[in-house]
């Protein structure tokens, strides 16, 4: 006893009490005395344990240390315990808040960014390894050598001009043949599905016709190889153009001739005026509009939203607080056109546009970026487009560069179906005595150029918002561009939604 950690007093009174009862042989004595003493000790080691915890718990929460030692005997600690673990993770997340709200609500809004970001690329290259597993765990040795000898042959085919591309498109046919079930999906342009792919009906399940307005009625083959076919178009964006040069009545005579029994009301939608996703719309009206957006920020959609969908487009862009500012408009003093048609070009707009883009890739604002460029006049080979392609020599001679930052050149219906994330629109416009967008492809031609872009729109112009006539679709867009950062960009039809109750465009009041 004398040598146990509780033995601080040797003259304590229970000590000499124990040994006079030894002394005495008196068993109770003892055995009462030493009672006593033991759970002194027991005490005083729960005391010792109590304020070692208590110690530990006050270096990580001090203010519940305090009240565990300032509480009085009963209250309700006993439930609150029971739920401790609960509390605990309670008063952590409340503490990560409170530190993280020194942060600036840019900073936590970059903190989102980033984290969806890696989510999305996780989850995409999640689903692209799953498919993959999926396609070769089912894909036999007679089809994976089939898909070799497929991409071998039309690699050997190329432009399809040299002297046995004939021999080489029969093989790929072959392959194709062996290959095609090896694929759960194939997606080719519509040249190589003829060259390819064994003509014969319902070669495949479902057939799906993307840009089909681009499409001419000629593509209609593809209806042959499916039974049941998918067909997404737009009618307001660019058609193809038509390739037959001269008068049409000599096509109408050999359809009179050779689809007599095409009612008449649908043959006349099968000359080179129309396109596969009008003559579907013709034939199979009713269909579904999707309205989602989610290539262009909000303020780069509404324009066309409101010229050409009745203002029905919903953007859904996800975007930082960082962006871009999404639409500009840069003037060109002293700008003027010289030549005619397809020699037509404005020197003033060109320079500056390099002048602008060449500042543009040099700017971190922009780093990742890709740039499209598109005259809103001219053809495929304007005397503008060559002009800015040789501009482009000169500033930003790194072929290597360009082709990273995807830099094109063109009409837009050289962009029909393509994007990046700035487009530059040159307007080439000085004397204004024609207005632009009453004929069907002007209006289709000026609604492609103004949503190529995903985060940027630049328009380059000439003259002034003076200059125009109201009625103008050139005028339209200039002042939009001018007006954007007061203008209202959610749709009409989701303006005065109530927050307490539930639409049908989302699947709860949170969204």
């Amino acid at each position: 006893m004398r040598s146990d950690p509780g033995s601080a007093e040797p003259d304590h009174p229970l000590l000499r009490e124990i040994a006079r009862a030894i002394g005495r042989s008196d068993l109770a004595a003892y055995t009462t005395a030493f009672g006593i003493w033991e759970t002194r000790v027991h005490n005083q080691r729960l005391a010792e344990g109590r304020r070692e915890l208590i110690g530990r718990l006050a270096a990580v929460h001090p203010a519940l240390a305090h009240e565990l030692t300032s509480a009085t005997a009963g209250g309700d600690w006993t439930s609150r315990l029971e739920s401790l673990a609960e509390a605990w993770a309670w008063s952590a997340v409340a503490a990560a808040i409170r530190t993280h709200s020194t942060e600036s609500a840019t900073e936590l809004q970059g903190n989102l960014d980033r984290l969806e970001d890696t989510l999305m690329r996780t989850t995409a290259e999640l689903a692209s390894e799953q498919a993959w597993w999926h396609c070769l765990r089912r894909m036999t040795v007679r089809e994976a050598s089939a898909l070799r000898s497929f991409a071998r042959e039309v690699q050997r085919v190329g432009r399809g001009k040299g002297r046995y591309a004939g021999r080489h498109r029969q093989g790929a046919r072959e392959a194709m043949r062996l290959a095609r079930d090896a694929v759960p999906a194939w997606v080719m342009p519509v040249r190589q599905v003829a060259e390819t792919i064994e003509p014969r009906p319902d070669a495949f399940d479902v057939i799906i016709i993307d840009e089909a307005s681009q499409l001419p009625v000629e593509s209609a083959f593809l209806l042959w190889l499916a039974p049941q076919v998918i067909v997404v178009g737009d009618d307001k964006q660019c058609s193809p153009p038509m390739r037959v040069s001269g008068e049409l009545e000599p096509i109408y005579e050999r359809i009179e001739e050779y689809l007599p029994d095409v009612p008449r009301a649908f043959r006349h939608n099968l000359t080179p005026k129309s396109n596969l996703y009008e003559l579907m719309n013709v034939r199979f009206p009713g269909g579904q509009r999707l309205t989602d957006h989610h290539r262009s920020m909000p303020e780069i959609i509404d324009w066309s939203s409101r010229m050409f969908y009745d203002g029905s487009l919903t953007p859904l862009r996800q975007y930082r607080t960082d962006r871009l500012p999404p639409l500009r408009v840069v003037e060109v003093p002293g700008g003027y056109r010289e030549g005619r048609e397809q020699s037509l070009r404005s020197p003033p707009e060109a320079e500056r546009l390099v002048t602008e883009l060449k500042a543009m890739t040099e700017d971190p604002a922009y780093s990742g970026k890709t740039f499209g460029i598109i005259t809103l006049q001219g053809g495929e080979r304007s005397g503008h487009i060559r002009l800015i392609e040789q501009l482009l020599d000169e500033h930003l001679p790194d072929q290597a560069l360009r082709e990273r930052l995807k830099i094109r050149v063109g009409t837009p219906p050289d962009f029909q179906g393509d994007q990046r994330d700035v487009v530059l629109l040159s307007m080439i416009a000085v004397d204004t005595p024609r207005i632009q967008g009453g004929a069907d492809f002007e209006r289709q031609r000026w609604n492609v150029a103004a949503t190529r872009a995903r985060d940027q729109l630049v328009l380059f112009t000439s003259t002034t918002l003076a200059q125009l006539k109201s009625e103008d679709l050139r005028a339209s867009l200039l002042k939009h561009m001018l007006d954007a950062p007061t203008r209202e960009t959610t749709p009409r039809h989701l303006a005065n939604a109530d927050l307490h109750t539930k639409r049908p465009e989302f699947d709860s009041l949170f969204e």
